[in-house]
Parts: C-alpha cells; structure tokens; sequence
C-alpha cells in the first residue's frame, strides 16, 4: 500500500505560500501532513519488504550468511586467544584433485603465494596448516588409503607443509600439521555449496615457540 498526494493538491500548496499568513499556517500543517504520511509509507515499505523476504526465501538466505560469519568469527577468536592470526583460508576445491592429497598446478600457484606472504610478512612465526572436510563419507577403494575424512585432511595438510618445505625453503620447525576432519564445519552440510564451503585449508601464524 502507497500513499500518493495528487498533483492538484501540490500545486494548491505551492501557491498558497504567496498568500496570508494563514495561508503559510496551512502550508506548514501540509507539509507536516506529508511527512507523517511519507514515514508511514515508508514503514509499510519496510514490513512489505521484510514478508517479501520471508516468501521469497531471502530473509533465511540472509540468516545462512550470517551464521557462516559468525562461524568463521568464531574460528578468527580461537587464532586471537593463542596470539595468532590467519593467514589464509583457502578451498580444498582450488588446491587438489577430488578425493585426494595431490595437490593441482593451480594448488601449487596458490600455496607459493601463501608462502610468499609467509616470508615476508610472519617470519620467526610458528605456521599452523589446519585442514577440514565435509561430512561425505569416504567411498570405494579411497577407503583402504584415506579409512575417514580425518586422514583424508591430514594427508592434505601434510601435502601443503611438504609443499611449503621442499618448494619453498620455509623451515620445518616452524611448520605444524593439523586435522580437524569433519569436526569443525562453518555450515551446516546440506547442499553441494556447503560442503564445498567446509571443505577448506586454514593457514594460521602463531607465535614463536619459546
């Protein structure tokens, strides 16, 4: 619903500025007429709005997107309680071939960027590759190598460390390898997208070990 003053109406406004003071009087409570009714319409707006939203789906689109936020604020506060800070989050998707620890050419191009970031911006700092997956179960033949998603990410991890180490000099030492599996996911694991979002590499600089 929309609340629309006709033309003539304006026009009788503009022109009866020029008149008595009575005349102003009146121009004054009209344009206080117009404002109330401009903010209740403007209110309708808003509620109409926020029931589109609901119909359409937006209004829990919007929800999932905050939660996945807050999720990751979560992760950020766990970094800041030990004195770290994230270095880069990466996707599982955009550095191995599927169901595997090989890392790509395009996952390679990826991690002498991190390592380069490394170098110059975190030196003498404990590096922490944590590595997480979905909840799919791991299938077929895979089973005999990778027996659940906790090895599967470990072998990733490693993968990145080993990368880290022989490509690009970083010392062993400062490098940790870690596994969270499916434990930690920052969606729920409902839909192909989700998964793809909890299937992630975090790369973290911790302080330096005394």
């Amino acid at each position: 619903m929309r609340f629309v003053l006709p033309g003539a109406l304006i026009c009788l406004l503009l022109i009866s500025g020029c008149g008595s003071a009575q005349h102003v009087a009146e121009r004054e409570d009209y344009t206080r007429t117009i404002d109330s009714l401009e903010a209740v319409n403007e209110d309708l707006r808003d509620s109409l709005s926020f029931y589109d939203d609901i119909y359409s789906g937006q209004f829990f689109r919007d929800r999932r997107v905050m939660a996945d936020r807050i999720r990751r604020l979560e992760f950020d506060v766990m970094d800041a309680r030990e004195g770290g800070r994230l270095v880069q989050n990466l996707a599982v998707d955009d550095l191995f071939e599927p169901a595997s620890a090989s890392l790509t050419e395009a996952g390679r191009e990826a991690i002498a960027e991190v390592a380069e970031r490394l170098t110059d911006n975190f030196d003498g700092k404990q590096i922490r590759v944590e590595a997480h997956a979905d909840n799919s179960p791991i299938g077929g033949a895979l089973q005999e190598r990778y027996p659940s998603n906790w090895e599967l990410s470990a072998a990733r991890a490693s993968a990145i460390v080993r990368e880290l180490i022989d490509a690009h000099g970083l010392p062993a030492h400062r490098l940790r390898v870690v596994s969270f599996g499916d434990a930690r996911p920052i969606v729920p694991n409902t839909t192909a997208e989700s998964r793809s979002l909890n299937r992630r590499v975090r790369i973290t600089a911790l302080p330096e070990a005394p």
